[in-house]
C-alpha cells in the first residue's frame, strides 16, 4: 500500500510470486470482491491466503481486524485518486460533482462508488471494456497536432501585422500536416488557434482560445481580452479589467477527426437476471454480507441491480456498494447511480486513523489549491520565481490546523493574525478579507503581508485560510526588498 508500487514482479502477495507487502488486489481479495478461480478470466488464480496473511500483518499494526484494514487501503487508494480528479478539475473551472465519472483501468470497479461519493458525482459510467480503456480508445481517437510561434505584443499597443504572421505561418504549417492526412484519406478537420497571455507582470500565461482568425482592429483585440477576461475569473475567482495584457506565445491546433465505431444496436432484455454465485462480501456500512455475484454479457439491458452487488467481466470487476445500484445500460456498460455521502457521528473509541488520513490528504488538496493559485496569478516574482509565500488553514479558535509547503518562518505568528482579526474585527462576516502586517501583534516582518479570509459553514466560522507573502518594496529606509542593518521595524517599511 503505497507510496511505493509492488509493480508487477513480484506483484501483489496473492500473484503467489514472492511478494510480502500489502496492495489493492490483495486488499480486494479479502474483502471478497474479486473471486481467486476468475482472476483475468480465469487464465490466473490467486493465493487468497497469502492475501489474508499480509493485509492481516498490516491489520496487526493498526489494532484492528483484517476486513478494516483491507478497507482501509481502498479508502487511501480512493483517496489520492480523489486529489487527482480535483486537480485536473478545478484547476480548469470544472466542478466534479456536475461530471459523469468514466471509469477506466482494470481495477477501476472496485471502488470507483466511494470515489464518486467524495466528489459529490451522482453517476459512474463502467464500460464493458474498462481494463482496456485506454488502448480501445487509442484505435478510434482523433490525430491532434499542435503548431506554436512567439511573438510579443501588448494590448495597449498590439502588433497587428506581426501576430496577423505568426498566425498565417502556423496556419500553413497546419495545412501542410492536413494535406499529408487528405492523402491517407482523411478529410474532416477542425482548427484551432490559441494565445498564451497574461495580466502585466504576472509570472505565468494562460492559454486561451482565440475568438478569431486574425486581427484586424482595436475590436478584435477588445474580443480578445474579454475571453481572457472571463477565462481568468473562472479559474481563479478574479479578474482586473485595467491591467493590460502581455501576449506571449501563439498556438495552432488541427484535429483529424477519424471515423468512430457505430454504435451497437440497443439489445432487448427482460430487466432481469440470475446471479451466479454468492460470495461474502465486506463493506464498511454493512459489515460482512453474502453477495450475488454476476457474470458481465449475462445480464440483459434494462436490468438494475440494487446494492450490494459484484459484476465479474474478464478484464474488471465492478463492485455495487451500498449506497448505490447499477444499470446495465442497452449498450451493454455498466451506469452506477450513487447516492450523497451521509454525515457520520465521530466513533466512541477515539481517533479513527482511516478517516484521519483521509482528512489529511483533503487538507492537502485545498493547500495544494491555494498554492497554485497564487503563484498562477503572481505579478511579483518574489512570489513566481523566489515562491517567498507560503499558505496556511486555521481553526476558528484560531489554532494551526494544516500548512503548505512554504517557509517555516511564515507559519510562526499565524495563530496571532488570526486572533488579531476576530479581536480587531468582532463583525467579521462571510466574504471578507483582511490584510496584515503588524509586526508587533503576530506577523514575522513589515514586509511580509498576510491576507486573511474567515470561512463559513451554515453560518458558523469554521475556519480562516491565509496566504502570506514577501513584498519587495514597503517604504523601506533603502530601496530593498530586506533590511539586515534595520535599527527597528520602521525602516523594513509599514
Amino acid at each position: 500500500m503505497g507510496p511505493q508500487s509492488a509493480g508487477a514482479d513480484p506483484g501483489p502477495a496473492c500473484y503467489g510470486r514472492g511478494g510480502t507487502s500489502p496492495t489493492v488486489t490483495d486488499a480486494a481479495v479479502v474483502l471478497g470482491y474479486i473471486d481467486p478461480e476468475r482472476f483475468l478470466g480465469g487464465r490466473m488464480t490467486l493465493d487468497r491466503e497469502a492475501a489474508v496473511r499480509v493485509v492481516g500483518e498490516l491489520a496487526g499494526r493498526l489494532g484492528m481486524g483484517v476486513e478494516q484494514a483491507a478497507s482501509a487501503i481502498l479508502t487511501l487508494s480512493g483517496e489520492e485518486m480523489v486529489k487527482a480528479i480535483d486537480q485536473i478539475t478545478v484547476k480548469d473551472g470544472v466542478d466534479p460533482s456536475e461530471s459523469l465519472v468514466v471509469a477506466g483501468g482494470g481495477a477501476a470497479g472496485l471502488n470507483v462508488v466511494p470515489i464518486a461519493r467524495s466528489l459529490g458525482c451522482r453517476q459512474v459510467l463502467v464500460p464493458r471494456t474498462a481494463g482496456a480503456l485506454s488502448a480501445c480508445g487509442a484505435q478510434h481517437s482523433d490525430i491532434v497536432v499542435e503548431f506554436s510561434g512567439s511573438r510579443y505584443s501588448h494590448s495597449d499597443e498590439f502588433d497587428h501585422d506581426g501576430v496577423n504572421e505568426v498566425l498565417a505561418g502556423i496556419d500553413a504549417r497546419m495545412d501542410a500536416f492536413a494535406a499529408r492526412l487528405s492523402a491517407r484519406g482523411i478529410d474532416e478537420f477542425t482548427r484551432e488557434r490559441f494565445v498564451e497571455a497574461r495580466y502585466l507582470n504576472q509570472q505565468w500565461e494562460m492559454e486561451v482560445l482565440l475568438p478569431l482568425e486574425r486581427f484586424g482592429s482595436a475590436e478584435s483585440v477588445t474580443r480578445l481580452r474579454a475571453a481572457f477576461d472571463e477565462q481568468h475569473e473562472r479559474l481563479y475567482e478574479v479578474r482586473d479589467d485595467k491591467a493590460p495584457l502581455e501576449c506571449v506565445n501563439w498556438k495552432g491546433r488541427l484535429t483529424a477527426r477519424l471515423p468512430k465505431p457505430r454504435r451497437p444496436e440497443p439489445a432487448a432484455g427482460t430487466g432481469e437476471a440470475r446471479p451466479d454465485t454468492t460470495v461474502t462480501a465486506y463493506f464498511d456500512e454493512t459489515g460482512a454480507v453474502e453477495t450475488p455475484v454476476y457474470l458481465g454479457g449475462t445480464i440483459p439491458p434494462g436490468t438494475v441491480l440494487e446494492a450490494p452487488a459484484i459484476v465479474v467481466e474478464p478484464t474488471t470487476t465492478i463492485v455495487v456498494h451500498p449506497g448505490s445500484r447499477c444499470l446495465i445500460t442497452d449498450t451493454g456498460n455498466y451506469l452506477l447511480e450513487v447516492e450523497p455521502a451521509r454525515s457520520t457521528a465521530p466513533s466512541e473509541g477515539g481517533v479513527d486513523p482511516v478517516l484521519l488520513a483521509v482528512m489529511a490528504n483533503r487538507l492537502d488538496a485545498i493547500l495544494r489549491e491555494m498554492t497554485e493559485t497564487v503563484l498562477l496569478t503572481a505579478r511579483s516574482s518574489v512570489i513566481g520565481m523566489a515562491r517567498d509565500f507560503s499558505c496556511g488553514i486555521n481553526t476558528s479558535s484560531d489554532e494551526v490546523l494544516a500548512i503548505a509547503a512554504g517557509l517555516p518562518m511564515h507559519v510562526f505568528g499565524t495563530h496571532l493574525q488570526c486572533a488579531a482579526m476576530r479581536r480587531t474585527h468582532p463583525e467579521f462576516r462571510e466574504g471578507d478579507a483582511y490584510i496584515h502586517n503588524d509586526p508587533y501583534d503576530g506577523n514575522s516582518h513589515a514586509a511580509d503581508h498576510t491576507i486573511l479570509v474567515p470561512v463559513f459553514h451554515e453560518g458558523e466560522h469554521v475556519f480562516t485560510v491565509t496566504v502570506k507573502s514577501h513584498q519587495a518594496d514597503t517604504g523601506n529606509s533603502i530601496p530593498t526588498t530586506y533590511h539586515a542593518g534595520a535599527r527597528d521595524v520602521y525602516e523594513e517599511g509599514r
